[in-house]
């Protein structure tokens, strides 16, 4: 997205907010706004087999890449909600594993919108991060869960720590060769069993990469596929479901999987309730249609058994017990909410050159110490 659009697009954000806290409040299922993000999984094919993931052995969708012809001709419809919506290519896959991916990111990238993908960093050799770095994406989230190589390769098994290391000084490389300080970088941690000890020597440690941000996450149970953190939530999940809290995620986000099937929620990893067909219907038509309106109808009613005919998802789901992933239940605190947003929103666009600046400064120092931390790694 062009620096120039990035306060518009802000203010865009919170207008369709007020759309939704006034749909949410009045328990309406009808969205006459578009998702603040569409999900889009460039394929859910992945070279890792990690503990906490589907990956493990619950995934049992076929092997599939996203048709780029078929997205292509549905971004273009979309291109009046550059401003509105943001496109995150994520899923349960790898995304740099499609052979296509720069193509997909630069398509709506080009068209104006703002751009997201999360990766394990397996993938970013020197040519690759050069790509990434030219295909206008605007952030990229990176996942490594320890801060040894033993904690690391014990939880993302498949991967190797001084490997991703290796490509997180190539991903910076390219971006300080390129300039190209329209991708922000940010580092994630998915805080568990086997890493807890580690949390403190993790931020440590890669404090001297120029990552805008290093933030923990919550360990989540996909539908109830890992025990961890089935076992944390079991109290609250056994109680009555009429006693849960609401999902805010089908009136925010919109998913598309790989095999162009879109589903009510983006956690759904194997399609147990599909909302739609990329292939005959556009993302909005998509938005606002029957079976989405089920979706959320059942969630408000807590009636999960009409969208669980083919496995649990939100009567298993432990995201719901996020503070930040319930619905609206007073207009004051979310308008504080959004004021908080706004403000946060705006320094970042008014410290947008300092911040440039600053990370140009910090990848300098990071390549001095380059061989130090290797060796670290080694």
């Amino acid at each position: 997205m062009k620096f120039e659009d990035m306060v518009e697009f802000e203010l865009n954000i919170q207008r369709d907010r007020l759309k939704y806290i006034k749909t949410t409040l009045n328990k309406e299922i009808y969205c006459n706004f578009p998702p603040r993000k569409i999900y889009i999984e460039p394929t859910n094919v992945c070279n890792y087999k990690c503990i906490h993931c589907v990956h493990n052995g619950a995934l049992s969708r076929k092997p599939s890449y996203l048709d780029v012809s078929l997205y292509k001709r549905r971004i273009d419809e979309i291109e009046h909600l550059r401003l509105h919506t943001k496109i995150q290519f994520t899923g349960v896959g790898e995304p740099l594993l499609h052979k296509k991916i720069f193509e997909i990111i630069n398509y709506a990238a080009k068209k104006g919108f703002f751009t997201l993908m999360n990766t394990n960093a397996s993938l970013l050799t020197r040519e690759n991060s050069a790509r990434l770095v030219d295909s206008g994406l605007d952030y990229l989230h990176i996942s490594i869960d320890g801060a040894r190589a033993e904690t690391y390769e014990k939880i993302r098994k498949g991967g190797k720590f001084r490997r991703v290391i290796e490509n997180l000084f190539n991903l910076f490389e390219a971006r300080y060769e390129k300039k190209g300080y329209h991708l922000a970088v940010i580092l994630g941690i998915i805080e568990q069993e086997k890493n807890r000890k580690e949390l403190e020597e993790f931020q440590k440690f890669f404090s001297r990469f120029p990552f805008h941000h290093i933030v923990t996450g919550t360990l989540f149970n996909h539908m109830g596929t890992i025990e961890e953190a089935n076992l944390a939530y079991r109290e609250l999940n056994n109680q009555s479901p009429a006693k849960y809290p609401c999902c805010n995620t089908p009136w925010d986000l919109l998913s598309i999987n790989s095999d162009g099937s879109a589903v009510g929620c983006n956690y759904d990893f194997d399609n147990r309730y599909v909302i739609g067909d990329l292939a005959r219907q556009g993302f909005m038509e998509i938005w606002n249609h029957d079976r989405m309106l089920r979706f959320r109808k059942a969630i408000l009613d807590h009636h999960y058994t009409k969208i669980e005919k083919n496995g649990s998802l939100c009567s298993k789901c432990t995201i719901k017990w996020q503070q930040d992933y319930h619905l609206p239940d007073n207009f004051y605190s979310e308008i504080a909410r959004m004021e908080d947003y706004l403000v946060r929103a705006v320094r970042r666009c008014s410290g947008h050159r300092s911040r440039n600046i600053s990370m140009r400064n910090k990848e300098q120092s990071l390549f001095k110490m380059k061989q130090t931390i290797l060796n670290e790694v080694s």
